[in-house]
């Protein structure tokens, strides 16, 4: 039987804060979009509108 590792990683809200806010500013590199996509409705779904709002105009 072959065995696959594969590297496991728990991201803070404030790291995939930051990771949306890096990839809406510029192209989502290949083989990252699925981490983006993961990102982007994790954050949505634990914000207010507001708050999404400003998490693209802040920084």
């Amino acid at each position: 039987m072959m065995q696959t590792n594969k590297a496991e990683y728990t991201f803070s809200d404030a790291e995939l804060k930051a990771i949306v806010r890096l990839f809406s500013k510029t192209t989502v590199p290949t083989g990252l979009e699925k981490l983006y996509q993961f990102a982007t409705a994790y954050v949505y779904q634990h914000m207010t509108i507001a708050e999404a709002e400003n998490l693209i105009v802040s920084h």
